[in-house]
């Protein structure tokens, strides 16, 4: 299995040029931060990629990961500016409890 798996939809076209929006957790909250933001983005028309397992998301937050990569536990590619409005709002709501790496 690859480092990340990768979600869309048949009418969902990924932009050539736009905005990324990132997701990241601790350790402590990955099980939870990963439950929310899933059950978000599955519902969502979206273009979304996640580290496939636990162990990849503790090997990309470590020292050893390269730093414009380490921390992104989920990237996020919204189709136009008023979706990157509406989905940092939303999952600011869902995820206001916790803190990011």
């Amino acid at each position: 299995m690859g480092k990340f798996t990768y979600f869309t939809t048949e009418s969902y076209k990924l932009p050539k040029y736009g905005f990324k929006i990132h997701v990241s957790a601790t350790i402590e909250s990955y099980e939870e931060v990963f439950g929310l933001a899933t059950n978000f983005l599955s519902k969502q028309e979206v273009f979304y990629k996640y580290l496939s397992t636990r162990e990849d998301f503790i090997e990309n937050i470590s020292k050893t990961a390269a730093p414009a990569e380490s921390g992104k536990l989920f990237t996020i590619y919204p189709e136009n500016i008023k979706a990157t409005e509406r989905i940092l709002v939303d999952l600011s709501e869902i995820l206001v409890k916790f803190e990011g790496v």
